[in-house]
């Protein structure tokens, strides 16, 4: 189960907030807050894993009480009517960034998300390099030098592993980063990403067709390796 809280100085948003809430089992809503003075003020002496979050507050704002709570081990996700915060919450430990209105549909992504994470099935990276934000869609910013990149994760073709870089094909562009393919596999695996190979993790979405060896996707073929063959065959047959 997870404990959570919200916070928003608007009475409504909350009250949408914890019906969602209520229709997902293993989330437990604790309190609501519409003072995020008092809110602190609990986190600092209760547990809770999670943080429903608006941004725009009179008393305080809440990227600055995220600053304030940084050093506690719980998630947060950010709702706001504006998407323009975005980078503003690159350096903050933010696991999903929701615009109003919320769809249900994105909520229960969010929560997902934040289950994988406080079980520890999945971790965030820690570098300011590579960050996964979403908004009304979902965007993949990428930091490369004095640049910040912001790709739609819809656009991913596939993402290849070549020793201590990853090279990430979109439908546009190609873009090299300095990472490591194994954290950001474990970022996309809930974006519908499998991994085919020791060097490949490619977007389901943008498959054309699979042959025993290789993957077709867009105008590229891709090898399969012989270890991900059976993880490739159970993600295609639960695919919706």
């Amino acid at each position: 189960m997870i404990n959570a809280i919200a916070i928003d100085d608007e009475q409504n948003a909350l009250g949408i907030i914890t019906e969602f809430s209520n229709k997902i089992s293993d989330v437990n809503l604790v309190k609501t807050f519409t003072d995020p003075i008092i809110a602190l003020d609990y986190i600092f002496n209760h547990q809770i894993d999670l943080i429903f979050l608006d941004i725009q507050m009179s008393k305080l704002n809440g990227l600055d009480l995220a600053k304030r709570i940084s050093n506690k081990n719980l998630q947060i996700i950010l709702t706001t009517a504006y998407p323009n915060f975005g980078l503003e919450a690159f350096d903050l430990d933010i696991i999903d960034y929701l615009v109003k209105p919320i769809p249900f549909e994105r909520f229960e992504r969010a929560i997902n998300k934040a289950k994988l994470i406080i079980h520890n099935l999945i971790q965030l990276p820690i570098q300011e390099k590579l960050e996964i934000l979403p908004e009304i869609d979902d965007f993949l910013f990428i930091k490369s030098s004095y640049s910040t990149f912001k790709l739609k994760i819809s656009d991913i073709i596939f993402i290849e592993g070549m020793r201590n870089y990853i090279a990430i094909h979109t439908t546009k562009n190609k873009y090299t980063i300095l990472e490591n393919l194994k954290k950001i596999e474990s970022q996309l695996n809930i974006y519908k990403f499998v991994r085919i190979h020791k060097s490949y993790i490619v977007s389901l979405k943008h498959i054309n067709k699979i042959e025993k060896e290789t993957v077709h996707i867009l105008k590229n073929k891709l090898p399969i390796g012989e270890t991900y063959k059976l993880k490739l065959k159970d993600t295609i047959k639960n695919y919706k």
